[in-house]
């Protein structure tokens, strides 16, 4: 019998969702020139975007303003503002290329700027990397300093990082969390009003439980749940989903537990739902 394909969903209990949060993601481009709006009750279609592929595995991060006002999305690789139009690369300069894992992160205390994370499996393949996005004026700005060169305008935090990224809000509100896999364990960035921290925290992995050289994300990615208190990872070669505690005080990853599918199906990716 062909094996069925799934993608698992996990509950968790979580507290109220602070409103500021749910804006800066109410709007949602997805592949195909489509999106979803979640300023609207029930969420509406969007049919004007940008983003043309169709094929998967294909990742968008986007972010709005505090009133949920789309202002860019990205797909690591062409990064468009809100009237859909590319944001220029200083002589096409750009730190990744092939699929990449994007990810949008506030610049806390300043609502001009923002950073962009990023993880490709081509150029500088498997380096977590970021640069700054100045979103002062409507049609964007990719930060590159001058004068530029090839090298000036990212930073690398990380040099064996998996095509994985995710973010969650630091407990008191404002500071956030970049969080990546590597041989390592789990490393978590603090970016504060000060910048990106680049001393990580690390949370060791053991092997038993999940390995960095043979973690499949290239239907997945790493994901948590909306107060930040877990986090989940597909490992897709396996067969299996683990789950973990993070701490958003600490940025620590702990006490995983691992939960397999059955053999008659095939796991692709996992979401963590209300």
């Amino acid at each position: 019998m062909k094996p069925k394909t799934i993608r698992l969903l996990l509950l968790c209990n979580l507290f109220a969702l602070c409103l500021s949060a749910q804006k800066r993601n109410a709007v949602w481009p997805i592949s195909n020139y489509s999106g979803i709006n979640f300023n609207t009750s029930p969420p509406t279609i969007l049919d004007s975007t940008s983003v043309a592929a169709k094929s998967i595995p294909y990742y968008v991060s986007s972010i709005c303003d505090k009133e949920g006002n789309l202002l860019f999305y990205t797909d690591g690789f062409t990064t468009w503002n809100a009237a859909h139009a590319v944001i220029p690369k200083y002589l096409y300069r750009w730190p990744w290329s092939g699929f990449v894992m994007p990810l949008i992160c506030p610049y806390p205390g300043n609502d001009s700027l923002y950073y962009l994370f990023g993880v490709s499996e081509s150029s500088y393949a498997n380096q977590l990397q970021y640069l700054t996005i100045n979103m002062s004026r409507p049609e964007g700005e990719i930060v590159y300093p001058q004068p530029s060169t090839l090298f000036n305008f990212f930073t690398v935090l990380s040099g064996d990082a998996a095509v994985a990224l995710a973010g969650a809000t630091h407990c008191n509100g404002i500071d956030q969390w970049i969080i990546s896999f590597t041989s390592a364990g789990f490393k978590s960035f603090l970016v504060t009003q000060s910048g990106v921290n680049t001393v990580p925290v690390v949370s060791p992995v053991a092997p038993s439980v999940l390995m960095a050289s043979t973690l499949q994300m290239a239907n997945g990615n790493i994901k948590l749940s909306a107060n930040s208190e877990r986090l989940i990872v597909p490992n897709a070669g396996d067969g299996e989903v683990v789950v973990f505690d993070f701490n958003n005080g600490t940025g620590t990853v702990s006490n995983p537990i691992t939960v397999r599918i059955t053999d008659a199906e095939i796991l692709e990716d996992v979401e963590i739902s209300p």
